[in-house]
């Protein structure tokens, strides 16, 4: 399972969006997407594991992380370093 929480609405259906594009170029055909065109909260289902969309609020309402508080947890920074734009 994997949990993201986007900085608003449009930023949580933009992350759904370039993820489904990502599996359709992938080729993968089998997962179910639901949400997107609220941008709460978008589910995606890829059969062997679920990705979980939030926006802040959402995602501090619901908990999920305290359902499964005993599973094993991979944090991920905040923030991703980039490399400096090439002139």
């Amino acid at each position: 399972m994997v949990l993201a929480t986007g900085a608003s609405r449009i930023h949580v259906k933009a992350l759904a969006e370039e993820l489904r594009s990502d599996l359709r170029k992938r080729r993968v055909r089998s997962f179910i997407m639901e949400g997107l065109e609220e941008g709460v909260w978008v589910v995606v289902d890829l059969d062997s594991f679920i990705v979980h969309l939030f926006e802040p609020d959402t995602r501090e309402f619901y908990a999920l992380e305290r359902l499964w508080a005993d599973a094993p947890q991979r944090p991920y920074p905040e923030k991703e370093e980039r490399a400096p734009a090439r002139r």
